[in-house]
């Protein structure tokens, strides 16, 4: 049988509850990691149905015998379990645990804005869900949806043959698209269509789904974690293997966060939407209490007084659970319902049960927050019945269906479906703020969703593009874009993207290793002043307010600037680490980043320092990708912004230089201090006299200062008379030629060079007939140094010093004619190798090196 990797040990029936709680696959490839396939634009059809096939076959793997024979247990705790209406035995792990689902249940639209948006609201929108087409906005819960009902005209399929209703199913699906006939019962997407389907498969039909185009699904539901309370009787599901008191699941990033996040990845239009949790309310039977927790030695439930945490300990924080710690999905708290609307943080009140952060690895969660207490919506008794619940049950489909909504209007205003990390970024851009700090934390995450703000950023960006942009960062790439405050302002900026799976961690209590893949980085420059950092929290103390500092833990930033002062911005992304792939990114904006601006001109210094060449040099341009270089109005080159100058050979005349910045959105102006150059021919005056002068035969010269006065010596290799060394004393030449040097009047090419690193000079003559070596001992007086393959007698030509090596000591090269060059390595202590191989030692007539 194909091992599965699990996150647990326990032989503990996995329960999900709703938020009511559905199964969620622990399912983990063989081998290792899901496969992980780069993002791109489209969505991985192909990689999504491999995966859905895959995670059948697993799910069916995990339903063996001991699965159906605790399905048939009708006594017992196991059998009050299977009685219990919120939760479902989903599969076996391999390791003999029994893994259940529960709802999120405890028993809007004002709170969260999104009747402003509706036909009649006071936005002017008259948004509704028309043009859902069917398969593009799903639903998984803890059964068939009661499609008949009369809120639903026709709206709602079921679409895998489940045909027993469910209450919990039935009230998530109107409070999505209940047409309000009862009008206290109007769901978000009052006009939209919905795809139904029960939670035990939910997985691989996702992974379907996604394939087919969904874009937005519903999962109000998780597995128990910690405690569960069954008709009066506390069950504990934590691994007493792990630990005796705390559910490690709490915050903990297992293989079911893995495979959400996996599909995600390959289908980068589609959100899953999920319920935070109802787990902060749950204490237990407290001290002493008892209540049954599953032993793995006996492999069944067993009755115990032990004393353990309550879910959330005594703050209430580290109880999100399994799957609702994804980094591609939103996790959606409870907050109570705003009637009159939101008018200030304080405004915002978590509901009681509702599930906080932070995930293990210090990620934000929840996401966001949406109304989840005393909802009003359908109900399966009949097809006219209607029902209120609370629990984050309620606040996901708020969510969902609002999500619906701006998905149907972006693509309406846009003419284009947006990315997942879009609709991230534009909901955490647009939140309300809540909590007494600003900036997210681990209670409400981002905040509020505030649908009417969403949706007039999404009008904004269609009508002055670059309020929201949809970009890719490849790897050591630097993305920037500008824009310009003429007085102050305050400034947000928020980026998401949809990271490539993370590595689950081995079971503990809270390990802290980092899930994030792909850690991408925004910073906001004011140009000539200071640098804007992200929000961070301190998941060390979980109930301190946001701070700013580098974000290495989330696949979502935001910065905000309260009162940024008038001046040019920089936006930049950046990464760390490596990229495997390019990696899409969306980023919302309060200002135009849009179509974009060209790059601010360069300033521009042209000078003429060497009679024919003019050096032009300019400044950096901010949002520069090239510049463009031109003489008279003639463009003489293109660069890349890394070049900041530019050498122009010239004749006599007065020339106009000019540099401009450009980038995909144009070129800059000119640069404002460009110049006129007169360009001055040579005019070279003929100053030999005494030593210089005495020369007729002259083959080679090598300058060099051998005597460390500061002026440039000389030394003038001949045939038919004797080599002569040429002192420079200021600008006067004398004689210095001594012995050894003078040579036999065979001299062809010279050359200097400290080839014993002594800081002084060395000399190396090419004769026709054996080269010479002096080595320089101070005063300047040499020594002969000729030996071995030095002394080379091939008609030498000329010769170079240079450490090709890079081993810090000179080599040489030795040109001839009529024999082979040669290359001569440098040895410790002060010997040379012959070192010559092809293509080197060509046997050609060479003159100079």
């Amino acid at each position: 049988m194909t091992s599965w990797r699990f996150t647990t040990t326990r032989l503990l029936p996995a329960i999900l509850s709703f938020a009511l709680v559905v199964p969620a696959l622990l399912l983990a490839f063989p081998g290792g990691a899901l496969a992980q396939r780069p993002i791109s634009r489209e969505t991985d059809a192909a990689a999504l149905l491999d995966l859905a096939r895959r995670l059948e076959a697993r799910l069916e793997e995990g339903r063996p015998a001991l699965y159906h024979d605790l399905l048939a247990r009708k006594g017992g705790p196991q059998g009050r379990l299977n009685a219990d209406p919120a939760i479902r035995l989903q599969f076996i792990a391999p390791n003999g645990m029994p893994m259940f689902t529960e709802l999120h249940n405890i028993n809007a639209a004002r709170t969260l804005s999104v009747d402003d948006v509706w036909p009649g609201g006071s936005a002017g929108f008259a948004l509704g869900g028309a043009g859902t087409a069917l398969g593009r906005l799903g639903i998984w819960d803890g059964g068939a949806v009661r499609v008949t009902h009369q809120e639903f005209g026709g709206r709602a399929t079921q679409m895998d043959g489940a045909t027993t209703t469910h209450y919990h199913a039935t009230h998530v699906a109107g409070t999505m698209i209940a047409a309000g006939g009862d009008g206290n019962a109007k769901g978000m997407s009052f006009q939209g269509t919905l795809a139904c389907y029960d939670w035990s498969d939910d997985d691989p039909e996702m992974a379907t789904a996604a394939a087919g185009g969904m874009n937005a699904s519903n999962h109000s539901y998780g597995y128990i974690t910690g405690w569960y309370n069954s008709g009066g009787t506390w069950y504990w599901y934590g691994d007493v293997e792990v630990s005796e008191t705390e559910d490690y699941g709490f915050g903990f990033y297992d293989e079911m966060a893995e495979s959400w996040d996996q599909i995600a990845y390959n289908a980068p239009f589609y959100t899953i939407v999920k319920s935070a949790g109802n787990e902060r309310d749950d204490a237990g039977p407290g001290p002493g209490g008892g209540h049954y927790y599953w032993d793995p030695g006996t492999n069944d439930w067993e009755w115990s007084t032990a004393t353990r945490d309550p879910d959330g300990g005594t703050t209430g924080y580290d109880c999100m659970t399994w799957n609702a710690n994804a980094k591609n999905i939103l996790a959606i708290g409870a907050v109570e319902d705003i009637p009159g609307g939101y008018s200030a943080p304080g405004d915002v009140v978590s509901a009681y049960f509702s599930s906080w952060g932070p995930a293990d690895d210090g990620r934000i969660k929840p996401d966001f927050v949406a109304n989840g207490v005393s909802l009003y919506s359908t109900h399966n008794s009949s097809n006219s019945a209607y029902a209120t619940y609370s629990g984050t049950s309620m606040s996901s489909p708020n969510t969902s269906g609002t999500l619906n909504l701006l998905i149907r209007y972006y693509e309406s205003s846009h003419g284009s479906t947006p990315r997942s990390a879009t609709m991230k970024s534009i909901l955490m851009q647009t939140a309300d703020e809540a909590g007494p700090v600003a900036g997210p934390d681990y209670s409400f995450g981002w905040g509020l969703i505030n649908a009417r703000k969403a949706v007039e950023l999404i009008q904004a960006d269609s009508s002055a593009t670059g309020r929201v942009r949809e970009e890719t960062l490849a790897n050591g790439e630097t993305d920037e874009f500008t824009f310009t405050l003429a007085a102050a302002a305050p400034v947000r900026l928020s980026i998401a993207w949809t990271d490539p799976p993370g590595t689950p961690a081995a079971p503990a209590v809270d390990p802290s290793d980092p899930m994030l893949v792909n850690d991408l980085d925004l910073r906001l420059e004011r140009v000539g002043g200071s640098t804007d950092l992200p929000y961070v929290l301190n998941p060390a103390n979980p109930s301190s307010g946001a701070s700013t500092g580098d974000n290495f833990r989330d696949n979502a930033e935001q910065i905000y600037a309260a009162g940024a002062p008038a001046g040019t911005y920089i936006v930049r992304v950046t990464h760390k680490g490596t990229l495997a792939s390019p990696q899409a990114y969306s980023i919302a904006s309060t200002h135009d980043l849009g179509v974009g601006s060209p790059p601010v001109a360069p300033v521009v210094v042209a000078s003429d320092t060497s009679y024919t060449h003019v050096y032009v040099e300019w400044s950096a341009a901010l949002g520069a990708d090239s510049f463009e270089v031109s003489r008279d109005a003639a463009v003489l080159a293109v660069v890349d912004a890394s070049v900041l100058s530019w050498r122009d050979t010239v004749g006599a005349g007065t020339y106009l230089y000019e540099v401009r910045a450009g980038n995909e959105f144009g070129w800059s102006p000119a640069g404002s201090d460009s110049g006129a150059v007169l360009a001055v021919p040579p005019n070279w005056v003929d100053i030999a006299s005494g030593p210089l002068a005495a020369n007729d035969s002259t083959f080679g010269a090598a300058w060099g200062d051998y005597d460390n006065d500061g002026d440039l010596d000389l030394f003038l290799a001949n045939r038919g008379s004797s080599d002569r060394l040429v002192r420079n004393d200021g600008g006067v030449f004398v004689d210095a030629t001594a012995a050894p040097l003078g040579g036999s009047g065979l001299g062809a090419g010279a050359a200097w060079g400290d080839y014993d690193n002594d800081d002084l000079l060395d000399l190396y003559v090419a004769n026709d007939g054996p080269n010479a070596l002096y080595r320089g001992i101070g005063g300047g007086l040499f020594a002969d140094a000729t030996f071995g393959v030095l002394g080379d007698a091939g008609d030498g030509a000329g010769a170079s010093w240079g450490d090709y090596e890079g081993d810090r000591r000179l080599d040489l090269f030795v040109v001839n004619r009529g024999s082979a060059d040669r290359l001569l390595r440098s040895e410790l202590p002060l010997g040379f190798a012959d070192a010559t191989a092809p293509p080197l030692g060509d046997a050609g007539n060479g003159a100079a090196a």
